[in-house]
């Protein structure tokens, strides 16, 4: 339960701890904004949050929709200016990488505050059961949570 207070937490004391860092120590004069610091920490709190709170590794999927930004952002650069400039796209990608590292951290919070943590059952135990019944040829109604019938043990 306390992991999910610290989640929410986290949601607004980041972008804060990062403005307050800005404006003490005079970043902006290097052309460093708050959004420039809360996007490391966002992604470093997406890896911990899922760790503590779900079952399914969901860093992978945001490392995912990060490269697909990147994709997407090369071929408009490309196809607008016809010439690629690496400082352009990396301001760009950083601060857009910032909104959607904020948008799949909510969508994060959501998943852990509908979902959460189930007891005993991991997603390796799962794929396990599906690759067992699968191969099988037999339902899952037929199977306890992991084994045969009678087993209770857990991975």
């Amino acid at each position: 339960m306390v992991y999910k207070l610290f989640s929410i937490a986290f949601l607004v004391l980041t972008p804060l701890f990062s403005y307050i860092l800005v404006t003490f120590f005079n970043l902006k004069r290097f052309g460093i904004l708050f959004t420039d610091l809360s996007f490391p920490l966002f992604a470093l709190e997406i890896a911990l949050v899922a760790m503590q709170s779900l079952t399914l590794d969901v860093f992978f999927y945001y490392l995912i929709c990060l490269s697909l930004l990147a994709l997407i952002l090369s071929i408009t650069f490309l196809k607008r200016y016809h010439a690629f400039s690496y400082r352009r796209f990396l301001k760009f990608f950083w601060r857009s990488g910032f909104i959607l590292t904020a948008i799949f951290y909510v969508i994060e919070l959501i998943l852990v505050f509908t979902i959460g943590r189930k007891k005993n059952v991991s997603f390796t135990a799962n794929v396990f059961l599906v690759f067992r019944c699968c191969s099988s040829h037999q339902n899952f109604s037929r199977f306890g949570s992991f084994g045969g019938p009678d087993d209770t043990s857990s991975f």
